[in-house]
């Protein structure tokens, strides 16, 4: 789920993943292609994405964590 602004639109921004490595190729290459798309010249590769533990507060998820890239929290992840 994307950290974003709205719960409402971050919930309807979910995205589904068989396995962590998917998910962290598919974060670094839509970073990538957004940073492109604004002008600067800089790629993420998926051992840059970082995972930490937290507690949900709202969704009861298990194994939940904030993934975060390049020092920024740029999402939430869970089962």
């Amino acid at each position: 789920m994307p950290n974003l602004d709205s719960m409402l639109w971050a919930r309807k921004s979910l995205e589904y993943f068989d396995t962590i490595e998917d998910l962290k190729a598919f974060i670094a290459d839509q970073r990538t292609m957004f940073c492109r798309a604004i002008g600067k010249d800089r790629a993420f590769s998926p051992e840059e994405v970082e995972f930490h533990s937290e507690r949900d507060l709202f969704w009861g998820w298990k194994n939940y964590h904030s993934v975060e890239l390049d020092g920024i929290t740029i999402g939430f992840c869970g089962e």
